[in-house]
């Protein structure tokens, strides 16, 4: 069994809202809410979840760009959280991260070339500016851009250019860890394609582990071997890619799995239609957050919080009542 590159522990974060600039605490956004897993080397973790969910906000607790209000993440056996100075700043070069918006992630002022070249000069990996442009130009190659575009601006490529040359400045300094949030929601379907089989030839080459965040159900299925799916800052679901697809238990996870888009029109699928909205983050229900819009919601739902149960290898879920496969009294 490969072993564990990434767990987390109960990990939490909760936003302060305030009902005006000098007016009291109103409550907290609960973005984060207890969330356990473990990432092994060489795999790639999919998070799925509706917008809101707290996917994103994980993403950037594992980085580091926000500290938690409780919690631990462990990489390679030790508490980032606790790390300081120059040991946190080495952390940095082994967990790298790819945006949503791949302009918005580069600085138009800047050529492709210093944009790619700048991290190997802040960390002093290669400070001679040859050696430095060499390893650039190789970089562009490896992502199927023409290193020619050493002097180019971000402005000169096409979206899914400029989301290549954004991975090739996350691999820049050989990192363990890529987080991948919605690297290919802003591309066109075909481009899609092409950039997630250029992350799965470089996890192949480089020996890569990817968290990738996505709320696109197709991508996550074709991406990832363990899915995590979230609901109102918790996991309330997770598995392998195989099982979560084939033998969802969750009712939330049934519901999104049937919303996706079936290509052969002569096979109708039954389509789960959620009743009500998502609930108040400030002000969650009482019990299982998921109750109120639940097939299967109980008084046990609506009183205890369920945690992740276990009900086969690598598979767990957090609704007893689910996992039991019945139906509660009201």
């Amino acid at each position: 069994m490969r072993d564990v590159l990434l767990e987390t522990k109960d990990l939490k974060k909760y936003f302060t809202v305030r009902s005006g600039m000098l007016s009291n605490i109103k409550g907290y956004v609960k973005a984060v809410d207890g969330v356990s897993l473990a990432i092994r080397r060489g795999e790639t973790f999919g998070l799925v979840g509706e917008s809101g969910c707290g996917k994103s906000t994980l993403g950037r607790l594992i980085l580091r760009l926000i500290e938690p209000t409780d919690g631990q993440c462990i990489f390679e056996g030790t508490n980032i959280y606790s790390l300081k100075g120059k040991d946190m700043r080495k952390l940095r070069r082994d967990i790298q991260i790819v945006f949503q918006d791949p302009y918005a992630s580069l600085n138009p002022k800047m050529t492709v070339g210093k944009i790619i070249g700048e991290p190997l000069l802040v960390f002093n990996i290669i400070p001679d500016k040859k050696e430095r442009e060499k390893r650039v130009r190789h970089l562009l190659e490896i992502v199927g851009l023409n290193s020619e575009h050493y002097g180019r601006y971000p402005h000169e490529f096409s979206g899914g250019q400029r989301q290549r040359i954004c991975i090739a400045r996350a691999l820049s300094l050989h990192p363990k860890l890529i987080i991948c949030d919605e690297a290919v929601s802003a591309l066109d379907v075909s481009v899609q394609a092409q950039i997630l089989n250029l992350l799965k030839d470089l996890q192949k080459e480089f020996n890569l582990t990817y968290i990738f965040i996505s709320h696109d159900l197709s991508v996550i299925k074709h991406i990832s071997d363990k899915v995590g799916v979230m609901y109102l800052g918790r996991i309330v679901e997770l598995a392998y890619s195989k099982t979560i697809f084939k033998n969802p238990v969750h009712p939330y996870t049934k519901a999104l799995l049937s919303a996706i888009p079936e290509p052969n029109p002569k096979i109708i699928k039954d389509r789960i239609i959620l009743q009500g909205d998502i609930p108040n983050p400030i002000n969650p229900p009482e019990g299982c957050t998921f109750h109120p819009r639940c097939t299967y919601s109980c008084s046990q739902c609506m009183r205890q919080r369920p945690d992740l149960i276990q009900i086969s290898e690598d598979h767990f879920v957090a609704c007893p009542v689910a996992a039991d496969n019945r139906h509660c009294d009201a």
